[in-house]
């Protein structure tokens, strides 16, 4: 998965973002990141910075240290916080009422999109044995998944990872199943076929021509073929 960032908005505001309004009166929002000292945290300090030139004097954005892909969407559509950081994946789903979000969130709109890329990967430990998570032919309860804490889009995103794991597990032993049922049943018929040649009553049958004539099987023998003949 590659999501992108993305800045959204509740569209519950009475005005867009630097537009002045008629009475210049101050504003106070709220804008929610992620913890101190994450990349997030740092796009959303220098954005409120820019928006406070554009917002009647006294206005304060507030950066709030919280909540991620996941969180944010969840806030902004509470209009709890009017700004949020997200991802366009998150976005969707929260859109859509899946994945992370058990409810359809229709209360967001999108201001800025693509500001950064991300990737969500899968790490295995060599004990683990597979090059892909498909190939895992144990329980699958046995199969333990760590991902990022509650709200974070790497929290969402690794269970989705972990259903699909759960899909893939689950069609590959029953391909394995399927695998060895053919197997035994070859195997079978090649055991029913090597009998069935080393059976005499197959090998005298054999011996014996067979003469197919009014829709009767007749066998006949080597003295009447050597008289008709003569």
């Amino acid at each position: 998965m590659k999501p992108a960032l993305a800045l959204g908005s509740s569209p519950r505001g009475r005005r867009r973002l630097g537009e002045r309004p008629s009475s210049p009166a101050p504003v106070t929002l709220a804008f929610s990141t992620l913890g101190q000292g994450t990349a997030w945290y740092v796009y959303g300090a220098t954005m409120a910075e820019l928006l406070r030139k554009t917002l009647p004097a006294g206005s304060n954005i507030d950066v709030k240290p919280f909540s991620g892909g996941v969180g944010n969407p969840r806030l902004v559509a509470k209009n709890e916080t009017p700004l949020g950081l997200s991802f366009t994946v998150t976005n969707r789903w929260a859109m859509e009422g899946k994945e992370g979000f058990d409810a359809k969130l229709d209360n967001l709109r999108g201001l800025v999109g693509g500001l950064d890329t991300y990737y969500l990967v899968t790490i295995a430990t060599r004990k683990l044995d597979v090059t892909s998570l498909s190939g895992h032919e144990g329980p699958q309860d046995s199969l333990k998944l760590y991902t990022l804490p509650v709200g974070l889009a790497g929290r969402a995103g690794g269970q989705a990872a972990a259903a699909r794991v759960r899909d893939d597990v689950r069609r590959h032993q029953e391909l394995g199943r399927l695998h060895r049922r053919i197997r035994a049943t070859r195997s079978s018929w090649t055991r029913l076929q090597g009998r069935a040649r080393r059976s005499p009553h197959r090998r005298r049958d054999a011996q014996a021509p067979v003469d197919h004539r009014d829709g009767d099987v007749r066998r006949r023998s080597s003295s009447s073929r050597s008289s008709r003949s003569a």
